[in-house]
């Protein structure tokens, strides 16, 4: 799982299926909605409207290696990324039509879409691309970008209904589409057919006010001393379970769903860890200078949400030893 996040430095954090940190990267944007992988194994795209760009990001050699020079058109909107391996193209819409774009940032195909806002775009890998643009969904053809079938969404459950947001994914019985529509979440087939919906309501269920994230006061610490991890968008006063180096400590929110925390950094002389690297040298009086250096999370729980989240800690120890 990639996510676009900030902490101290904005990145984007690979998480396992335990919702656990494995990986991170340095990249921004001031949408963080924007970046994604598009489906792409290697590749991790940034769509920019104020700078007219798409960043490539190369998750093997962890830097940008294409600036795709692109003609926006319309505000800044959440804008996502669609990448075909078959043909090795990008789909994306903003707010005039859905684009074709290779790698090279040639323009294949577009498909003009009545001025209404771009949002996402969605495949299952097959022929067909679907994209919402507010007023509805639209089935697109990839290899020509001609119409396939549409369906308006504004009237369909609850008045005001938008799409905004929209998934394809691959089923047993066929293909099926979910529409993020305003107060509302449509399912529909392949012909764009509704099969089912469900409408936003109230009820007396607790929510998180925000979406997760965690704070270090410092991403590399020493031993011995002390870190602080803050961190929100759990439950409102929900007990929380810290994880970190072996050790659980308890903490609770506050009413908005926000913590604090002060940990100790725990030595490093004892550790067998995988991530542990050890440099030997010598000093000018001859003793034997072993500088430690281990990369480890600290994980938060929910105790009654089971929302998970982590971030990544190095911590450094230095040991002098008679040669």
């Amino acid at each position: 799982i990639t996510i676009p996040t900030t902490k101290i430095a904005p990145e984007v954090k690979v998480y396992n299926k335990d919702l656990e940190t494995i990986d991170s990267y340095e990249l921004t944007n001031e949408i963080p909605y924007n970046i994604s992988s598009g489906g792409n194994q290697n590749l991790i795209f940034s769509l920019s409207e104020d700078n007219n760009e798409i960043k490539i990001f190369d998750k093997t050699q962890r830097k940008v290696t294409g600036n795709l020079q692109i003609n926006f058109y319309g505000g800044n909107n959440n804008r996502s990324i669609y990448y075909d391996a078959y043909d090795d193209n990008i789909y994306f819409s903003d707010d005039r039509s859905v684009k074709k774009v290779g790698l090279d940032g040639s323009l294949k195909g577009t498909f003009e879409h009545l001025g209404y806002p771009g949002y996402d775009v969605s495949s299952t890998g097959n022929e067909y691309l679907y994209f919402a643009n507010g007023l509805g969904v639209v089935k697109l053809r990839k290899s020509d970008m001609s119409v396939i079938n549409s369906r308006r969404t504004v009237d369909i459950t609850v008045d005001e209904g938008w799409a905004m947001g929209l998934k394809a994914v691959a089923m047993s019985g066929g293909e099926k589409i979910v529409v993020f529509n305003n107060s509302s979440v449509l399912v529909m087939d392949n012909n764009l057919e509704v099969l089912g919906y469900s409408v936003a309501g109230q009820d007396d269920k607790v929510y998180a006010k925000e979406n997760l994230f965690l704070n270090l006061n410092s991403a590399v610490v020493d031993s011995g001393t002390q870190v602080q991890v803050s961190g929100g968008g759990f439950l409102p006063s929900e007990q929380l379970t810290i994880d970190f180096y072996n050790q659980k400590y308890l903490v609770e929110a506050d009413l908005e769903g926000r913590f604090s925390k002060v940990l100790n950094a725990p030595e490093l002389s004892n550790s067998n860890s995988r991530d542990r690297v050890v440099v030997q040298s010598e000093n000018d009086n001859g003793m034997v200078v072993r500088s430690i250096s281990e990369k480890t999370d600290i994980k938060v729980t929910g105790n009654d949400s089971n929302y998970t989240y982590s971030i990544g800690l190095e911590i450094k120890d230095a040991i002098v030893e008679n040669n």
